[in-house]
């Protein structure tokens, strides 16, 4: 499966949180590690509720995941 926007905005997020194991500690509610690692990589598709659920979790805005802030850095 492609990565799509989400699984590399997700991705973002791992690097963000100093990694995977922070990210999946702060995530432990809404998923566990390995399917975490699943969503970032593209092998699993990250729905509209997850999404939202990342997002709250992480304190980023609503839509976040959605937008492309990769191209928003460079």
């Amino acid at each position: 499966m492609p990565k799509t926007t989400r699984s590399r905005n997700l991705d973002l997020i791992r690097w963000l949180n100093f990694g995977h194991e922070n990210t999946a500690k702060k995530l432990v509610s809404i998923t566990n590690a390995n399917y975490l690692s699943k969503m970032a990589t593209g092998d699993m598709e990250i729905s509209d509720r997850k999404a939202r659920s990342i997002e709250r979790a992480t304190e980023l805005p609503l839509g976040w995941l959605d937008r492309d802030n990769i191209a928003m850095l460079k």
